[in-house]
């Protein structure tokens, strides 16, 4: 019966929602309503704000899967409704996390794996990247800008994985932004959450939007800015056509890029998991990097590896408390040396190094360095 179109219930929702404007006008009434499509709309034209559950889909696409990736009825004009008040959402207290699943069920191919932590992370990056631009409403369910990655069955008393847990509480980690990669997530999510507060383009309503593969697209459009966004939700590279709204300069909204266009029809090479968001004028550049001396500032830390998974380079910062020679060695679990990363002079006071790793084997690792004034290690993972 819910989820057959109910007159009546729409009456008794417009009356409240009538009283609510004559009360505080202008205040808003979000609805968890998630009934038939045509009630929806119909309390949408009053005014309310119903819910759009999209949880399925952000997890398949998330995930590297196309069946059920289709993300297009997070578009209130996809839905056939007059008004942007469809308040869409990937996540929520009743549905399983992205990042739970990523790392529990992720696709994989040669050595892009979704499960692993770093990727799982980029793609929580790329789901906000598709959720928040679309014009309209967005809810983020708690801890999600930082990769929160217990199930929803997750049990506290003994960490298991059990339904009957579903509703208990779930352990709050604010240290999730002491972790560089989860860090990132939260700087891109915030510099997302920017444009839609202060760019009119991101409520227009000149907007169209390819998202029913696993290469998908939006286009915003207005008489003074267009942007022109772009991901590769796969798991492998694929070509893909922006399909710029003309041509001439766009500029990459997190890097400053320019991207020179003389043919709408070109394609260009997406990596799995690469986004970008693409004006036709230079916006300000968000700072999402994660800078490892930054990090240690605000978080008072003595020694940082990043990434951590690595599969290519990381960067090692640490603080030396006494000016001298430095080295930096790579070792086994078993305390062997397998290489030594650096050796030299270095002043007193936080040092920032970075290094190769495309010599070594995936496995785990230790960072040992060797001061005059002691010795720090830190574990590292190499992956494939």
């Amino acid at each position: 019966a819910w989820g057959a179109y109910d007159q009546s219930r729409i009456n008794i929702l417009n009356d409240y929602y009538n009283h609510m404007q004559a009360t505080e006008p202008g205040s808003y009434l979000i609805l968890e309503h998630l009934s038939e499509n045509a009630e929806e709309s119909s309390l949408s034209a009053s005014g309310m704000m119903p819910w759009g559950n999209l949880s399925g889909s952000y997890q398949q696409a998330t995930m590297g899967y196309s069946t059920n990736a289709d993300l297009s009825w997070g578009s209130y004009q996809q839905r056939g409704w007059a008004n942007a008040h469809l308040v869409t959402y990937g996540e929520s207290h009743d549905e399983e996390r992205l990042m739970y699943k990523n790392l529990e069920f992720g696709n994989s191919s040669g050595g892009y794996n979704i499960a692993n932590l770093n990727t799982a992370l980029d793609r929580m990056e790329l789901a906000h990247t598709f959720l928040i631009p679309i014009p309209g409403p967005k809810m983020i369910w708690q801890f999600g800008e930082l990769g929160y990655d217990y199930s929803i069955n997750y049990c506290m008393s003994d960490g298991t994985i059990n339904a009957d847990c579903r509703t208990y509480a779930k352990p709050v980690r604010w240290d999730y932004r002491d972790v560089a990669e989860r860090y990132k997530v939260y700087k891109v999510v915030g510099a997302l959450n920017h444009l839609k507060k202060t760019e009119a383009l991101f409520s227009t309503s000149d907007f169209d939007i390819d998202l029913g593969g696993l290469g998908k697209r939006i286009h915003l459009n207005s008489g003074s800015l267009n942007a022109c966004i772009v991901g590769n939700f796969n798991v492998t590279s694929i070509n893909m056509v922006p399909g710029f709204q003309h041509t001439g300069t766009w500029y990459d909204y997190f890097t400053g890029n320019p991207v020179s266009v003389n043919d709408q029809a070109s394609s260009f090479s997406f990596q799995p998991g690469e986004y970008h968001i693409y004006f036709d004028q230079l916006i300000e550049t968000p700072d999402t990097t994660v800078n490892v001396l930054e990090v240690m500032d605000l978080y008072h830390l003595q020694f940082m590896v990043y990434p951590n998974p690595a599969n290519n380079q990381i960067t090692i910062g640490f603080e030396n408390e006494q000016p001298g020679k430095v080295t930096i060695e790579l070792l086994d679990l078993s305390g062997k040396l397998v290489a030594t990363l650096e050796q030299a002079q270095m002043a007193q006071g936080k040092q920032q190094v970075v290094t190769a790793l495309s010599n070594f084997e995936s496995g785990a690792y230790l960072i040992k360095i060797n001061t005059l004034a002691g010795v720090l290690s830190h574990p590292l993972i190499i992956s494939e």
